[in-house]
């Protein structure tokens, strides 16, 4: 579970800021820690013309220290209009971090048309954009002010939303390449690839400035589906049939012991328990679906 407001960033336990430039020739831009700005209530990822460890530009990324799995990510962000600047907001894990395969799905905005966004994903040396490159029209300029933007990512699908609005799915049955399947870390960050992707960011002003605005990240873990409420031998008393009702569609964030006695308490009767762990993400989670079959009818 992750809920950040940028109130105040954590840097030790939540965030790491960027500091390094990438080898790949693609990426004309250098990650500064001094790029990034961090007002109360935002961070705001910034880009010049500065070079940095041989890069033609210097900007700036946040990457989460953990790892998470399928669920739900969304952000509040507003990104950047300059022309040739690309500004994100992505899951990713590759060989480096012990994956097996390099794993991403991306929301990436390029300046030259903000009233679109560019959808990927990618499964080892396989991406969605071999098959053609994904621009979604939006319905307004994502650089205009700030939006909400999800990915779900089950494993039999991904799903990219905007304010709500589906944009674009693929699933297991009809996807052009395998949905990535390791647990990935949590992106943002602002970059431009210089010349060589001007036929896909646009061109960029060798003293481009650009920033990208960030107000909140929410990571939603997904749960096992629990099958319906199985028949008694005879009638369950409404009022118990009500409560099992609303507890197996809760997930309670307590420990086992916590939600053991909450239920008995809520129920007043005890019942057997077979606790379902939520499916872990790369870190430890105390988050416990509920168990899936009712108490026995009294008498």
């Amino acid at each position: 579970m992750l809920n950040e407001t940028f109130d105040q960033l954590d840097e030790s336990e939540r965030w790491y800021i960027s500091d390094f430039a990438v080898a790949a020739s693609w990426n004309h831009t250098a990650w500064d820690a001094e790029y990034l700005l961090t007002p109360p209530g935002e961070a705001v990822l910034t880009l010049d013309g500065t070079d940095t460890e041989g890069k033609d530009f210097t900007g700036s990324e946040l990457q989460s220290q953990d790892f998470y799995g399928y669920g739900s990510y969304e952000v509040e962000m507003t990104a950047s209009d300059v022309s040739g600047v690309v500004s994100s907001f992505f899951l990713f894990s590759n060989t480096f971090f012990g994956a097996a395969r390099h794993n991403e799905i991306d929301f990436e905005f390029l300046g030259n048309d903000t009233t679109k966004v560019n959808i990927n994903y990618y499964y080892g040396n396989q991406k969605l954009g071999d098959n053609g490159s994904v621009q979604v029209d939006l319905g307004f300029d994502a650089a205009a002010g700030m939006h909400s933007y999800r990915i779900e990512w089950h494993p039999d699908g991904i799903r990219w939303y905007a304010d709500g609005t589906l944009l674009y799915e693929v699933t297991g049955e009809t996807a052009p390449l395998p949905v990535p399947d390791e647990p990935m870390k949590i992106y943002m960050n602002i970059w431009t690839g210089g010349a060589g992707l001007e036929n896909w960011h646009g061109p960029v002003a060798p003293d481009a400035e650009a920033e990208a605005s960030y107000t909140s990240v929410t990571y939603t873990p997904m749960c096992p589906k629990l099958p319906p409420i199985p028949a008694a031998r005879s009638p369950l008393p409404a009022r118990t049939r009500l409560m099992w009702s609303i507890l197996r569609t809760t997930v309670f964030p307590a420990p086992p012991g916590s939600w053991r006695l909450a239920t008995r308490s809520l129920l007043g009767m005890s019942m057997p328990m077979t606790p379902a762990k939520c499916p872990k993400n790369g870190t430890a989670t105390d988050r416990i679906c509920l168990p899936t079959s009712p108490p026995a009818a009294a008498g």
